[in-house]
């Protein structure tokens, strides 16, 4: 009945807040026309699934009757899916936006190379928490779209987020492969290990050690593709008790 493209009253599914998923044998776990009647789901977990290669399949024919899908889901939990490439398949200008999500954990989702796109990102306001471990294949946790013309600076803006925290990401390099900014205001815990291809923290002090005009358009492009997580001054201008543990690091380092 899932699967099958049934019609189904607009408010069948109406009530359902929580729904786990597991050892299903299927390339995706909710359809479009699913996930336009889950107006009241809020927790969705997603464990053990083989064949499972994207969570949320958005079809541009259902797309294009709808005035778009707010979702209420706050808890996204993705375990042990080897397959899944996406969270969402496609987004036709933001149509689908998760504006009440809070805490998302991804773990042993190796085939996966960037966690979000960027169009739905723009909308995670309300995000608190973010735990992603054990993805071989994670490059970056939000992909860039083909249409950003080159050059351009995106901002990401998390008001919310106070745990961050990432864990065994082999190729991790950045959080975003292009020019950005990444502000997270509330930020409390910054937990990472075995990430050996991210860079954590750059400073503007640091920026102005002079450089060989032979090494500048190398180290242009690798700064766009391998951006440093945090902007120090960025991260203590509102955070001071991470000021202080900056500082800390920073001179151990030296």
């Amino acid at each position: 009945m899932w699967y099958k493209k049934a019609v189904f009253p607009y408010n069948y599914f109406g009530n359902l807040k929580k729904l786990v998923v597991e050892h299903i044998k299927k390339e995706s776990v909710i359809p479009s026309n699913i996930l336009a009647c889950l107006k009241s789901l809020e927790d969705l977990q997603v464990y053990s699934c083989d064949e499972v290669q994207v969570v949320f399949d958005i079809h541009d024919i259902e797309m294009k009757k709808s005035k778009g899908i707010i979702s209420r889901l706050k808890m996204l939990d993705l375990d042990e899916l080897p397959n899944l490439t996406c969270i969402l398949n496609k987004n036709p200008q933001g149509i689908v936006s998760f504006p009440y999500l809070q805490e998302v954990r991804v773990s042993d989702c190796s085939c996966m190379t960037a966690l979000f796109p960027s169009p739905l990102v723009r909308n995670l306001v309300k995000l608190q928490k973010l735990k992603i471990q054990r993805c071989d294949g994670l490059v970056e946790i939000v992909g860039k779209e083909d249409e950003i013309e080159l050059g351009t600076t995106e901002m990401f803006h998390f008001p919310d987020l106070s745990v961050f925290f990432l864990w065994k990401l082999p190729k991790l390099s950045c959080f975003y492969p292009g020019k950005h900014h990444l502000e997270c205001p509330m930020l409390e815990t910054l937990d990472v290990s075995y990430c050996p291809m991210l860079k954590l923290f750059t400073s503007e002090f640091s920026d102005k050690e002079p450089v060989r005009e032979s090494e500048v358009s190398a180290l242009n492009t690798i700064s766009q593709l391998q951006q440093p997580l945090f902007s120090v001054e960025k991260v203590t201008k509102h955070n001071q008790s991470f000021a202080s543990f900056l500082f800390l690091l920073y001179i151990f380092l030296i």
